[in-house]
């Protein structure tokens, strides 16, 4: 990759177009949407967690949760799900900070926060990229095993 020369603008030293602040300041409306729907959603997949397990007989079943799982095994599976959701929780929070200080830095025309916006963005595909190649190892794991036990 070239480097540019010394007194040469580069990229960086140029100033943001309209096309690109509305190119932006979209990005930023719809992250904070996607941002705002995920904590709607973390929300009430943990709510649901924890009311399918603690209601007795939840959705019409005929036994109740407490009939097919021990305490022990019902706190652990809430555990889990809760765990799963904040882990979910989290990548939505670095988008929405993402949104909300790129929404700024375009209304101020405010370089520092506008680099802010874009370290929680980094912050976000990393953290997804991390957490997509975690699940995917265990998705491998899960189907090497039950190949394994001949399931």
């Amino acid at each position: 990759m070239d480097q540019p020369t010394p007194g040469q603008p580069g990229i960086f030293d140029a100033s943001l177009d309209e096309t690109a602040k509305k190119h932006l300041w979209e990005a930023a409306k719809w992250g904070r949407v996607v941002a705002v729907l995920g904590f709607i959603g973390c929300a009430l997949g943990a709510l649901s967690c924890i009311y399918v397990f603690t209601r007795p007989a939840a959705f019409g079943s005929p036994y109740s949760m407490h009939e097919a799982y021990d305490t022990g095994e019902m706190a652990t599976i809430i555990i889990l799900v809760i765990g799963v959701v904040f882990l979910y929780f989290l990548g939505f929070l670095f988008l929405y900070r993402f949104a909300t200080k790129m929404r700024s830095a375009l209304m101020t025309s405010d370089s520092t926060m506008l680099s802010a916006s874009f370290q929680n963005l980094k912050i976000m595909f990393r953290y997804i990229g991390i957490l997509t190649i975690i699940f995917m190892a265990l998705y491998a794991l899960g189907l090497l095993s039950s190949l394994g036990q001949g399931v």
